[in-house]
Parts: structure tokens; sequence; C-alpha cells
């Protein structure tokens, strides 16, 4: 008994796991398998669909003219593992993975392009939450205290209490205000930040609550202000504890009266405005000092959340370092980095005193020095490279006077190779001092393996 090949072909095609679909260069079907319609929800026999034009036949829902399929017809090139959101009519949202290749016929002429798909879904839903672990709301950390920060900013946000960002600069203050209002019923309204120690006095009283024309020298025209245009949303007062004390009084009324008046107005407007203020200052410091208002504190303090420093929440800068490396090498578009172990012991110990912006421009700027695939502690900058050995190597011996020694970097290494890193005999073998020896090893980075 002998079998049709066409009917062969149907039957090995339909049976492997992934989706395939053929489409010819004038972007009709001409082959579509089982498992293709199974997951994208096809129910139409193959006479319904060969021969239809692929738009319509996918609605445009994941191509539109610009997938990869079209692409791999129009210039010839041929494409792996690319992501398509698939929006079924059912309502459900799948995620597929899609490879391309070029078909040709008989004579070897390219013809079409073939598809193989396969539903990625439950992976890509995987590493989302795996993902969500490691964050919350862009904000990036899983140490206990920022678990507790996250369950803060969830409770408040299902409010429109006023809310006080603590901490010190460079720490994330703005992204847990982004947070609050992201979670928050004035989601779809706006979000308008303001720093109000970049401005003068009367500047940034024009800008929070806008002017009138003619109210001043250059005002020659009706200003809205920054309230007014956060009006059903949420605005940041950053920096707030240098708020001046003419300002401070006008804000105050915001708080309790809901309502503003422009610079040189009469009128006053109704503001239906949530307000968030953040500072790195010791605000009640300042009370103490009559260098902000009491009763502004209190009405600003409703709901304090403090961002803890870098340096108490070190567990999570493994975490951070991938997180801003990844972003840098994207935006530097440089090829994949890795960071020298003396790097990551030199991050975890560091105190950052600049906290996690300090981190990011370390690494940006490891980033572009690099000249190879391995950012070591050379590619640091200077500050920290500075930092580097005392961190690194803090049992230096001080007795003894440093002098100087020509020895090179290869030279030190085989003396400590051959003494089995003893530094007594490796010292001994260089004719020179133990400290000498310690000074030249922090010199040239070199780091002993026992201690690693």
């Amino acid at each position: 008994m002998s079998l049709d090949n066409s009917i062969l072909f149907d039957s090995l095609i339909n049976y492997i796991s992934d989706g395939l679909y053929i489409i010819d260069k004038d972007m009709r079907i001409v082959f579509i398998n089982d498992k293709a319609k199974e997951i994208m929800e096809i129910d139409k026999d193959d006479s319904e669909i060969i021969g239809k034009y692929c738009h319509d036949f996918s609605q445009g829902k994941w191509c539109g003219g610009t997938g990869s399929v079209c692409e791999t017809l129009r210039s010839g090139n041929e494409f792996k593992n690319v992501e398509i959101k698939l929006e079924l009519e059912s309502g459900k949202c799948k995620i597929l993975k899609q490879n391309t290749k070029k078909v040709y016929d008989d004579k070897g002429e390219f013809v079409g392009a073939a598809a193989l798909i396969f539903d990625n879904t439950k992976i890509s839903c995987l590493k989302a939450h795996l993902k969500a672990k490691d964050s919350f709301q862009n904000i990036i950390g899983k140490n206990y205290q920022m678990l507790d920060m996250y369950d803060s900013i969830r409770q408040v946000a299902k409010t429109d209490a006023s809310v006080l960002i603590l901490g010190e600069s460079g720490t994330g203050k703005e992204l847990v205000a982004d947070a609050v209002h992201n979670l928050s019923k004035r989601k779809n309204g706006p979000l308008i930040k303001v720093n109000c120690s970049a401005l003068s006095e009367n500047i940034l009283e024009s800008e929070l609550f806008g002017h009138v024309k003619g109210s001043f020298t250059g005002a020659i025209r009706d200003k809205v202000g920054k309230f007014e245009l956060a009006n059903n949303g949420t605005i940041l007062l950053d920096e707030i504890g240098e708020l001046d004390p003419k300002i401070q009084i006008k804000l105050l009324r915001v708080l309790q009266e809901k309502e503003i008046e422009k610079v040189g107005g009469t009128r006053t407007i109704k503001v239906n405005v949530r307000i968030i203020a953040a500072t790195n200052a010791d605000l009640k410091k300042k009370v103490q000092e009559k260098n902000f208002r009491e009763d502004l504190y209190y009405r600003l303090n409703v709901y304090p959340i403090k961002v803890i420093p870098l340096r108490e929440r070190l567990d999570d800068i493994e975490l951070l370092t991938k997180y801003l490396l990844e972003r840098s090498l994207s935006l530097n578009d440089k090829p994949g980095l890795y960071l020298d172990e003396l790097v990551k012991k030199l991050f975890k110990s560091y105190s950052w005193p600049g906290n996690i912006r300090e981190l990011e421009h370390a690494i940006e700027y490891a980033v572009i020095r690099a000249k190879n695939d391995l950012i070591s502690i050379n590619e640091l900058p200077p500050d920290l490279k500075e930092v580097s050995a005392k961190i690194l190597m803090p049992n230096i011996l001080l007795e003894e006077p440093e002098i100087h020694v020509d020895l090179e970097e290869q030279e030190v290494k085989e003396a400590l190779l051959a003494a089995g890193w003893n530094k007594s005999k490796a010292a001994k073998k260089l004719k020179v001092g133990r400290t000498t020896l310690w000074r030249l090893m922090k010199k040239y980075y070199i780091e002993d393996p026992s201690k690693r």
C-alpha cells in the first residue's frame, strides 16, 4: 500500500508541535497547519483561509504590514524569536514567538515566506512574575525594608491623603511619587512635578499658582499655574524644604481650602489636586528653627514614606547593578559587558553616599570607558577608584615607610604564585617589605584568590 505524497506531507506537518503558515509574494496564505490554527484560535476550514490576503486573515492585530513575515518578503531577511502580542477575538491576549524563513520553488526562486510560531504566553508570564518580585512600579529592590515601603505605597495610593516622601538625594523619591500616582484613582489625570529649589521666589510663585497679564514686568499674558494644570491629578513638590515662607502660606491655603489665587489676580480658583511633597532635609529641625511653618508641616506629613539609602540595602546592589548595566549598555549602544569580581566586591562594600544616582553614574562612566568586554577597577570614576584600595585592601601595615619600588605587575604576580600566595615569602623573593608588597598589590589590583 502506498500513500499519496501530499497526504503524507500534510500528516507530518500537522504532527509537529509548532504552528506553521506560509505566505506567497502576493501576501496570500498558501498553507497553514492545524497547530497554527489552534494557537491563533482560528475555527475555520482550510478552504476559508487558503488564498486569503494575510492582513485580512490576521486583521492586522500583530502585523499590519510591519511584521517579520512582511519584512522577510520585502528584504529577504530571516528572523528568529520575534515576540508577537496577539489579541484574540475572545478578548484574550497571547504572546507568541515567531521564526521566519524564505521559501523557494523547485527552480530555486524566492517565492514566499514561512513562519514557525509557538505559544510563549506561559513563559512570558512567568518571567514577568519573577521580574515583579524584584521590582515594584519601576522601583528596583527586594530588601525587606523596600518590601515594607511597597506596602505603604499601595495603602496610601488608595486614598487622597497628602504624602511626604523623605530620603537622601539620589534614593529615588521621584519614583515613589510616580508609584503613588499610578496606583491611585487619579492615575488617568496629570502628574505635575515642580522642583521648589530650582526657581527664585517670584518665579516659583508664578509657576505654582499662575499669574494675570500685567501683574509684574514681563507678564505679557495670563499664565496657567502648575496647580491648575494638575487639576484632578497629582502635584509633586520636590525639595519642599526650600520653599519660601511667603509661598508656604499660599500652599497652606491650597491644602486647607482647595483653592488658589493667581499672582496679581483677585479671583479664587477651585482645584482638586493631591499633593505629594518630597525632601532630603530634616523638616522637623527646620520647624524648630522657624524656617518651616509647623502647621504646613503637619498638613503635608499626613502619611510619611521614608526611602532608605543604598548603604542600608546593599543586598540589592547586585539587582540594581544588573538593571543599570543593561540599561546603560542599551543607551550607549554597546555590546555585552561584564563586571570584574573585584568591581562587584567593591560595589557591595562601598557606602554609596550619592545613593542609586551615584551607582548609576559610576556604571555609565565605566560603560563609556570600557575597551573590552570586562569592566575592571580601572574603568571606574576617579573618586571611586581612589577609595577602592582602602575598601578592598584595608589591612595594609602603616608602620613601614613607603618607598619607590620599580617592579612590574607580572613580576609581583609570579612571585605570589611561586610563594603560594604567602605574602612574607613573596616579599622576601621580591626583596621588599611585606607592606611594600601590599602596596604593589593595591597598585595593580591583585587580589588573593583565597580572599574571594
